[in-house]
């Protein structure tokens, strides 16, 4: 019997093929109303899938029936397929002046059901160009895999973030007082920051104006451009799991979830070059980034931040230096 080949993420990732759901949701203002809208092209197929957060309507489209519809509506237009979608594709995801050229309108079907008619008119080579996505009612198990659970998964993730940030934070908190500790002093009074409050930071996002600000948009700004990166990452991680026979029996085996309402954060979950101790709390000399490719970071934030971190610490020899200079002088005037 041969031996089964475990396949692991990278591999899988490499390999992966984006769908519909992959596809991020963008928001889509027009004269009718506001929608969220999240499109998938390929080179003779498309899918669609619109909601007004209240209903979700859905049209998968493949090679010979898109022929038949571009003959309907456009039969003086000659071009390739590909061409074709490629200037839907473009005209359905301009961002401005949607109402221009796009328009979404409800129309009646013959099961007594609306349908979701989106229709585009622009201009392909000169000439006029029209196109309608005709969007049938969408199951509810689509709706529930496109944006319930992908939206839920987002926020879980994003408090997991946050719980991680609040770590590091607190570690800075003790990497700062052990500097002052040892005379060190910030040059800037503006730069000078109390200690970190976790629950102190959760009352004034609650009571900030910003808070209030978000409300008022209903979530419709949730996928711009850090939160569809987000959701795709979201969206790929399910993927793997739900592929893989082993993570899901890992999940299944996951009793013990970490709070999220601690005050004190937990150590984070991954090591981070950022948490590393400063050479004056450790007993052995650290390395320095010339002599270890490994622990040097590859963004140049992290570079700016360790560089500051090294900085502070020759400043903290010279003023420990100067003292004993001054000590040994006061010992020669006293003799």
């Amino acid at each position: 019997m041969a031996a089964v080949t475990l396949e692991t993420e990278s591999d899988w990732r490499r390999r992966f093929k984006p769908d519909l759901k992959v596809a991020t949701w963008r928001k889509l203002t027009l004269v009718s109303g506001n929608y969220l809208l999240k499109t998938f092209f390929t080179q003779n197929s498309y899918e669609v899938l619109i909601t007004d957060l209240c209903s979700f309507w859905h049209e998968k489209m493949e090679e010979k029936e898109l022929k038949k519809r571009i003959q309907k509506l456009n039969p003086s237009i000659e071009a390739p397929l590909t061409k074709v979608l490629d200037q839907i594709n473009q005209n359905v995801n301009i961002p401005m002046n949607q109402d221009d050229h796009l328009s979404v309108t409800m129309k009646d079907s013959e099961d007594g059901s609306q349908n979701c008619v989106m229709s585009i008119n622009s201009q392909l080579a000169g000439m006029p160009f029209i196109w309608k996505f005709v969007c049938e009612p969408a199951d509810s198990e689509l709706a529930k895999e496109n944006l319930t659970v992908p939206l839920m998964a987002m926020v879980s993730e994003l408090l997991r973030r946050q719980q991680e940030l609040f770590s590091i934070i607190y570690k800075k908190d003790k990497e700062i007082e052990d500097y002052k500790s040892q005379g060190a002093r910030i040059s800037r009074r503006y730069m000078v920051t109390p200690p970190f409050n976790a629950i102190g930071f959760f009352h004034n996002m609650n009571v900030s104006s910003g808070f209030e600000a978000e409300m008022r948009k209903k979530g419709m700004y949730v996928f711009n451009e850090i939160g569809g990166k987000l959701y795709e990452a979201v969206m790929i991680k399910q993927a793997w799991i739900n592929k893989s026979p082993l993570k899901r029996k890992a999940d299944e085996s996951l009793e013990d979830a970490d709070s999220l309402t601690d005050d004190v954060p937990k150590e984070p979950s991954v090591a981070s070059w950022s948490n590393r101790l400063p050479p004056s709390m450790t007993e052995t000399k650290a390395e320095s980034p010339k002599s270890s490719v490994n622990n040097t970071p590859e963004s140049s934030p992290a570079k700016e931040e360790l560089l500051r971190r090294e900085q502070l610490e020759r400043q903290l020899q010279e003023a420990e230096q100067k003292k004993q200079e001054k000590a040994k002088k006061k010992k020669k005037m006293a003799f």
